[in-house]
């Protein structure tokens, strides 16, 4: 039986992204089932956002974050970024739930953000908790990694064990690719939640879709693991079997890999 929710995004401080849609939806069905629900968000959010949630201010950090380079070698800098930014998540995480009642295994953890350098941290809040009182993980796996060379070997090592009998995590992803690549580095099912948006909100009754050009619009961080860099092929065998086809793009730098973004 699940009494109690707690929604975890070190990321979540505005309207921006997934993370509002995902957690606006959560919340509200928790509500109209009466179930308590507490979110920890990043402590810069926005006033609206504080009124809308009264969220938790947990972690002073994104989701993704790089530290200072220390050393000429960029794997040695890349895998220290890794271990701090687990330990400022794991102390952050510990620090927000000692606050929260009491958390057990009818509690619900659900982590809208996770990626390879969160993982870690979360198995190991995980373990602090006797395994007979140990809230109930949901991680929701983003954002594929450019490098996989980097990230492939952490998720073959964490994934299964948390989705083993042991941590009873359920994995799942926000669209078919995302659940293939995760299912196959896990060796084991992950599930797809798609992020919940409204089609009604879009839809416009007064225009006929099969007419005039279609127009393919980009939507996102100019990030390499958003795929920036494939827009020039993807428009190229767009336009030889749709000639009149335009683009739209709306985008900004990407802030979160600079050594690796910076080509864009």
């Amino acid at each position: 039986m699940i009494d109690n929710l707690i929604l975890i995004d070190p990321g979540f401080h505005s309207f921006d992204g997934h993370q509002y849609n995902y957690l606006k939806n959560i919340v509200l069905s928790a509500q109209s089932r009466g179930m308590p629900c507490h979110i920890l968000s990043n402590e810069n959010a926005t006033d609206t956002i504080k009124q809308e949630f009264s969220p938790v201010a947990a972690f002073n950090f994104l989701g993704v974050e790089f530290i200072n380079d220390f050393s000429t070698n960029p794997t040695m800098n890349y895998n220290y970024n890794f271990f701090h930014f687990n330990l400022r998540f794991l102390s952050s995480l510990v620090a927000a739930t000692q606050n929260l009642p009491p958390l057990d295994a009818n509690t619900v953890a659900f982590f809208s953000t996770a990626n390879f350098r969160h993982l870690l941290g979360i198995l190991s809040w995980l373990d602090l908790f006797p395994e007979t009182k140990r809230p109930r993980p949901v991680i929701l796996l983003r954002d594929r990694d450019h490098l996989p060379e980097r990230s492939a070997p952490l998720h073959r090592m964490m994934l299964p064990i948390l989705a083993s009998p042991r941590f009873r995590a359920r994995l799942c992803s926000e669209s078919p690719a995302m659940v293939a690549h995760y299912a196959g580095l896990a060796g084991s099912v992950v599930d797809l939640i798609p992020i919940p948006i409204d089609p009604e909100r879009y839809r416009r009754t007064d225009m006929d879709r099969s007419k005039g050009a279609p127009v393919v619009a980009f939507l996102g961080q100019a990030r390499l693991s958003k795929g920036f860099q494939l827009l020039p092929d993807i428009l190229e065998r767009l336009w030889t079997s749709h000639p009149d086809a335009e683009a739209l793009v709306q985008t900004q730098l990407g802030e979160f890999d600079p050594q690796h973004d910076a080509p864009i």
